[in-house]
């Protein structure tokens, strides 16, 4: 008998105000709890990936017990260090290219001060620049995530339309978060935790990385960089990504 179709996580009665940390921490821990007890493990191994890295660290932290190992990529440090070092990435770019006149519109955007902007507008008008200049010889968000996961035969159309509208909703809540850190965070484990870093990651720059493996009280702890990778190491490099998982965990 075929499973029945879902939307996945998403639900058609969830508003903005449902999606919180704390939320979203518990989905975790819950979700973690089913897959021991399913599996008849002790542990299990968490992966995080992107906003994915931070609340994966914080359910990490609040239930270290139930988890072998950690493994984030597109790893969420500090929204306003990241913040300047994007402004200072675009700024330098922006100078390399010859024949084009983006100075002029770079000077137009507003600097962000203590890590963040005066208005969301400026925020917005700011990541259309920044990812236009700094991504335009990289694949898109559309064609490295959302067009392989609507293409894909795994997924009911039920499925994809949840994909789709869930994203939207994520959207609309995570313009009322505060910028987040892990550097107020006291990580202090007694299992391996490891940064899978692309090179060419521009949302979470490779210098913060470092910042955060720093603060890490580990046994065994890491960061594994991927050259010719941006932000999403696992879909834009899998062959290496794997090779990498069974090099540290065979």
């Amino acid at each position: 008998m075929e499973a029945p179709a879902t939307h996945l996580s998403y639900r058609p009665y969830m508003k903005p105000k449902d999606l919180s940390f704390e939320g979203y921490v518990n989905d975790i821990l819950a979700l973690s709890k089913y897959l021991i007890r399913r599996f008849n493990q002790e542990k299990i191994y968490l992966v995080g990936e992107s906003f994915g890295s931070y609340i994966s660290t914080l359910a990490l932290l609040q239930e270290p017990t139930l988890f072998k190992a950690y493994i984030g990529y597109g790893q969420i440090v500090d929204d306003p260090k990241a913040l300047d070092i994007q402004y200072r990435l675009l700024q330098e770019k922006i100078k390399s290219i010859r024949g084009i006149d983006r100075f002029s519109r770079f000077k137009k955007l507003q600097k962000p001060l203590n890590g963040s902007f005066e208005s969301p507008e400026d925020e917005q008008r700011f990541f259309r620049y920044f990812y236009q200049v700094m991504e335009a010889d990289m694949p898109s968000f559309e064609e490295r995530e959302k067009e392989p996961l609507l293409e894909s035969d795994e997924y009911t159309a039920l499925d994809k339309k949840g994909y789709l509208k869930g994203a939207a909703l994520s959207r609309r809540a995570s313009k009322k978060w505060p910028p987040v850190s892990l550097l107020k965070e006291n990580i202090d484990l007694d299992i391996p935790y490891y940064i899978f870093s692309g090179r060419k990651d521009y949302i979470t720059p490779q210098e913060i990385a470092p910042l955060l493996l720093e603060r890490v009280k580990s046994p065994k702890k890491e960061i594994v960089w991927f050259e010719e990778a941006g932000h999403i190491v696992a879909f834009e490099k899998p062959s290496q990504f794997m090779r990498a998982l069974r090099k540290r965990f065979r």
